[in-house]
């Protein structure tokens, strides 16, 4: 299975925010998500409060199929809702956030 190359880390106020790229990951290359995004749906599921393994789960799924990512934006407080290809890319997650990616 592929991802879709992000890492997250929950925020204080229990949000799943976007925290980086994994280098050469569809989201990278498709350029749409910024760092400090906020994830609020994954393929129509609100994932607000969920366990970060079950969102990555989400995120999860057979190369070149689409996911379509639902996000606050807080930098233009608006909700913005991207599909983005599942792709194969190296796993670089730090041990506070959980990939959007796998192997």
């Amino acid at each position: 299975y592929c991802g879709v190359g992000i890492t997250f880390s929950k925020s204080p106020k229990g949000a799943l925010a976007v925290h980086s790229f994994v280098p050469g990951g569809s989201a990278e290359q498709v350029g749409l998500l910024y760092p400090g995004d906020e994830l609020i749906q994954v393929d129509g599921i609100n994932v607000h409060g969920r366990p970060l393994p079950f969102v990555s789960g989400l995120l999860l799924g057979p190369e070149g199929t689409i996911v379509e990512l639902t996000v606050f934006r807080p930098s233009d407080s608006q909700l913005v809702t991207l599909s983005v290809p599942r792709a194969k890319a190296q796993n670089q997650a730090g041990p506070d956030a959980i990939p959007g990616n796998s192997p």
